[in-house]
């Protein structure tokens, strides 16, 4: 068990219709003057949420510049024109209202447009620790916890880069379930699942502490009992996966992400493949191996969670067909090939997975590029295990 510190700077506001109370909480921590209103192309505008938004913004007193070009997976180019755009409109704070991509377009473009130059001086293993604009973020999927992280996600060619730093972390959050009523199953599927891999990366995590526990414990409970009936349309289950990817975003953290998320990177960025559905595939083979190298751990989660546990191989063996199972439930595809990746792609996957230095210095056992090509070859026509 390691040494930990974190930061809290945010303010959580959950519940229904608590997207109303935007304008009154930016004004109840001191913000003042123009907003940027970050999201997307289309959800926004044809749900009524941006029009709703501006209006309630704007009937605080506040100056709202609308900035609706967020796509997908967001690259440098895509982060320079907020930043373009952020710099002519002198624009004081940052509201986004949308997935991960959103949230992190709004706190990279803080972060450029607040201390000068590219976002990609700002990349790691650089740490932003200087004072930013203020970002306010509204989440409409349960998956990222990008709302409580300190943490962006940015594509460059076909690579994932971060920023990071405990000054990208936003200073409110409102998670309205409201917001998820118009999210397709495959979307609940995909963002509960990345959620749930947080959850188990921040758990079996060379830095994973005694605070992460609760954090990551919490948010592997709530995905579990949660996920199928949120993916199936009820609003309470998924109201509740929200909390449990705000749960999964804290415990990552204090603890960062492991080799799920760096073997998910290039099926993300070179086959556009969902960030969650690409943790998903190669979550149950890697979780496998590191669960091997904690086994008291592996036996406490097992047991939390109320599934066998009698021994290490029970227990193992257990959540590995917990995690099987809830995949198999909510459609999500058996193997690689299914989704028309080729085969002789194999070891690139697997060498392209073993640059990510900053997840395999997290994982709590190393991986060799054998092991990964093995990993990948295990889930090129199922799940792996």
């Amino acid at each position: 068990m390691s040494s930990f510190e974190s930061t809290f700077p945010t303010r959580i506001v959950y519940g229904y219709g608590s997207i109303d109370r935007v304008g009154l909480e930016a004004r109840r921590i001191g913000l003042k003057g123009r907003c940027m209103l970050i999201t997307g192309r289309r959800f926004a505008k044809s749900t009524g949420y941006l029009d709703r938004i501006k209006g309630i913004m704007e009937s605080e007193g506040f100056d709202v510049y609308v900035y609706d070009r967020v796509k997908p997976n967001p690259t440098i180019d895509d982060v320079e024109d907020g930043v373009n755009q952020a710099r002519m409109a002198a624009i004081d704070f940052f509201l986004a209202f949308g997935g991960g991509s959103a949230i992190d377009t709004a706190k990279m473009v803080s972060v450029a447009s607040s201390l000068g130059g590219s976002i990609k001086d700002y990349l790691y293993p650089r740490i932003v620790d200087e004072p930013i604009k203020p970002v306010i973020a509204i989440p409409t999927t349960c998956g990222t916890g990008s709302e409580v992280t300190r943490y962006a996600i940015v594509t460059i060619g076909f690579r994932k880069l971060i920023v990071a730093g405990w000054s990208l972390v936003p200073r409110i959050a409102i998670l309205d379930p409201e917001t998820l009523r118009f999210l397709p199953p495959d979307q609940v599927a995909y963002t509960g699942l990345d959620a749930l891999t947080h959850g188990l990366e921040a758990y079996f995590n060379r830095n994973a502490s005694m605070l992460s526990d609760i954090y990551a414990i919490e948010a592997i409970r709530v995905v579990l009992g949660n996920l199928e009936d949120a993916y199936k349309g009820c609003m309470e289950a998924r109201g509740i996966l929200l909390y449990g990817s705000m749960n999964g975003g804290f415990a990552i953290n204090m603890t960062g992400t492991t080799m799920i998320h760096g073997g998910g990177y290039y099926l993300t960025a070179r086959y556009d493949l969902p960030h969650g559905l690409a943790n998903a595939l190669i979550m149950p083979p890697i979780l496998k191996l590191n669960m091997e190298s904690q086994p008291n751990r592996t036996l406490n989660l097992a047991r939390i969670l109320g599934l066998p546990s009698s021994s290490f191989e029970e227990a193992s063996e257990s959540i590995l067909k917990a995690m099987v199972s809830i995949e198999d439930r909510i459609g999500i595809p058996s193997g690689l090939e299914a989704l028309g990746i080729p085969v002789d792609d194999i070891a690139r996957l697997a060498e392209e997975a073993l640059t990510y230095k900053r997840n395999l210095e997290n994982n709590p056992r190393d991986l060799s590029l054998r092991e990964m090509m093995d990993i990948f070859d295990s889930v090129y026509r199922g799940r792996g295990v």
